[in-house]
C-alpha cells in the first residue's frame, strides 16, 4: 500500500508528526519510523548479502580475512 502526504508550508518538527499521525496508518507510521532511524551510512541488504557472497568466495580461495563473529552474525 503507497501513502502519500503533501506538503505545502513550513512545519515544525511536533507539527509535522501531528500530521504523520493523522494521515498514515499505523504500519505505515512504523515503516517510516526504521527508515528515520536508519543511518545514511549502514550499508543495505544487497549490499550485505554482496559483502557475505564476496567473504565466501574468499573462504573457499582461503584467502579470507577473518573478522568478529559478533560482526559476522549481525550481518546475517
Amino acid at each position: 500500500m503507497a501513502a502519500t502526504i503533501q506538503i505545502n508550508t513550513s512545519l515544525s518538527v511536533s507539527q509535522l508528526a501531528q500530521l504523520f499521525r493523522k494521515q498514515l496508518p499505523p504500519k505505515e507510521r512504523a515503516r517510516l519510523v526504521v527508515l528515520l532511524q536508519q543511518d545514511e551510512n549502514e550499508p543495505t541488504e544487497s549490499e550485505k548479502a554482496e559483502q557475505l557472497r564476496l567473504d565466501y568466495k574468499a573462504l573457499q580461495k582461503g584467502t579470507l580475512k577473518t573478522r568478529p563473529a559478533g560482526d559476522f552474525l549481525k550481518d546475517l
